[in-house]
């Protein structure tokens, strides 16, 4: 008899259809695709700045994304309609490739869309807050559906 492998990991628990759900950007629909390039304008002022046309277009569509998702995906998970409308939102002609978008520069990115959202990346300082916070709230007996909900 085969033997039968199981995932590993974060998604284990979840059916294969719903993990490949989770770890794959989905295609927008055109109201979407309207609604998640609606960036505040100071978004939009930074993208306009930036020197190079493949950063501009790579920084948009990650606002979009984040937006969207509130998460962040690697250039390569870009699609061909998203990277049009944001090279058309920017009057910037639609050549992007994620080789044009180093790794580095979408880190430095990433965290002025974090600021600009409002967010931090939870890092070991975030723990450790969020580990004295509920500790507080454990210490004054509260329910845990109010310390995790």
């Amino acid at each position: 008899m085969p033997e039968v492998t199981r995932p590993k990991g974060k998604y284990a628990s979840r059916r294969p259809r719903e993990r490949g759900a989770v770890t794959r950007r989905s295609i927008l629909d055109a109201a979407q695709r309207s609604r998640a390039f609606d960036v505040p304008a100071g978004l939009l002022d930074m993208a306009k700045a930036l020197r190079k046309p493949p950063h501009r277009i790579g920084f948009l569509v990650s606002c979009a994304y984040f937006g969207m998702a509130k998460r962040f995906f690697a250039p390569t998970a870009y699609h061909a309609r998203d990277i049009r409308h944001a090279a058309h939102q920017l009057g910037l002609p639609a050549a992007f490739t994620a080789a044009d978008y180093p790794a580095r520069t979408r880190q430095r990115h990433e965290q002025l869309i974090l600021q600009c959202h409002g967010y931090r990346r939870f890092d070991d300082r975030a723990e450790d807050f969020l580990a004295r916070e509920i500790a507080t709230m454990a210490e004054a007996h509260l329910k845990p559906k109010l310390i995790f909900w």
